[in-house]
């Protein structure tokens, strides 16, 4: 016999000064055998065992109907039993949003308590949705359960957008950040107005506005209420996950994790997309000339390349000093480039002198390439390649 369905309701609470009613969510569980309590007075447990179907979560905090403050991190709590009232300890639960935020996954503290954090990072006119998932493995069972919240605006808090740290050449989302690496931090509210350095070295804050990551200070080459430009500090290790944080005067940003490689390459666009035409140059007889369909690469000559994320370098480099030439710094990784396939012999690969974040490749163009007006160049270092790029180039 299967358990009877669980009613699920709220309890209306009304406080007083303020005249504020708060719902709390309610379920009754009612266990298949509780109708059998005779049964069990006289010895047939057996008879009235309980086997349970489906998990049954209530949300405990927030409540439905609550509102909370966007940019500030709030706890989630949930309470979840299986249709016979045992308490779910194990398997997973996770909460999801009708917005952009990403999900939470919830731990479980016993008694069939899971909790996480949340921080809203969008407000939007009829609420968010919450919706709790918690299954179980053994036996297979699951159970969800929705709530509506609504979202107050925050108007002076940065917000930084969930997985908004990208390679500022690529914009790749899912990819690590690089140490010396040009990133792109896109949110809301990141400054007070457009500034932009205007002398090197890079200067750790513009007007209000300061980045940090793992507690250190990024240089930085724009902020702008949108998007802050900046170079990942050598310093950071690699293989870890750090927290990147934006202060705009003496507001704080929620931190944004982000993983952190020994290197992860793109090369520069012209469009600035992160896709097509690459910042790679011909050395010809009439100066450099961008490889394009306007005077296309030849095999055996000189390409140079325009990227970031190359990881550490040779020597010692101050943050958001510009880069030596003499000696240059040179990467530390080995680098390889492919153009239409076919490996390019490298000449060159390290910080591009006098830029910050920028590194430069020199190749030769392979022998055999066909003509081609996008071919597909690829740099790769260490264990990390680029996003595709092309140039133009002829036998």
């Amino acid at each position: 016999m299967e358990s009877p369905p669980e009613p699920i309701g709220d309890i209306a609470v009304k406080t007083q000064p303020g005249n504020l009613t708060r719902h709390v969510a309610l379920a009754l569980v009612v266990a298949e055998g509780a109708a059998r309590s005779a049964e069990k007075e006289t010895g047939n447990a057996a008879a009235a065992a309980c086997t349970p179907n489906k998990l049954v979560p209530v949300f405990r905090s927030p409540g439905d109907g609550y509102t909370v403050r966007a940019g500030w991190p709030i706890t989630l709590q949930v309470k979840a039993v299986d249709n016979c009232g045992n308490a779910i300890n194990s398997g997973s639960g996770i909460v999801s949003f009708s917005t952009t935020d990403p999900p939470v996954a919830l731990t479980a503290v016993g008694e069939g308590i899971w909790t996480g954090t949340w921080a809203a990072r969008q407000v939007q006119a009829r609420g968010t949705e919450l919706t709790v998932r918690v299954t179980q493995s053994s036996p297979a069972l699951q159970g969800e359960v929705k709530i509506l919240v609504e979202v107050g605006a925050n108007p002076d808090q940065p917000l930084i957008s969930a997985g908004g740290v990208l390679n500022a050449a690529s914009f790749e989302r899912g990819t690590p950040i690089a140490p010396g690496g040009y990133i792109s931090i896109f949110g809301t509210r990141l400054a007070a107005s457009f500034e932009v350095a205007r002398s090197l070295p890079l200067p750790m804050d513009l007007g209000e506005t300061v980045a940090l990551i793992g507690g250190r200070a990024l240089p930085l080459h724009f902020a702008s209420d949108g998007q802050v430009n900046a170079i990942v500090p050598y310093g950071v290790a690699d293989s870890t996950t750090q927290q990147i944080i934006v202060r705009k005067g003496k507001t704080y940003s929620l931190p944004e994790p982000v993983l952190v490689g020994a290197s992860q390459p793109a090369v520069f666009t012209v469009d600035g997309s992160g896709n097509g035409q690459g910042h790679v140059y011909v050395y010809a007889e009439e100066g450099p000339r961008l490889a394009d369909a306007s005077r296309p690469a030849r095999p055996g000559e000189a390409l140079v390349i325009y990227a970031t994320g190359l990881g550490p370098v040779t020597g010692k480099v101050e943050d958001g000093q510009a880069a030596p030439s003499d000696p240059p710094a040179l990467t530390a990784s080995p680098v390889k480039v492919t153009v239409q396939g076919q490996e390019a012999r490298v000449f060159f690969s390290g910080l591009a002198p006098g830029f910050v974040g920028v590194y430069q490749v020199n190749v030769y163009v392979p022998e055999g390439v066909r003509a081609d007006s996008a071919a597909q160049l690829i740099v790769t270092a260490g264990e990390s390649s680029s996003p595709v790029v092309t140039l133009a180039v002829e036998p």
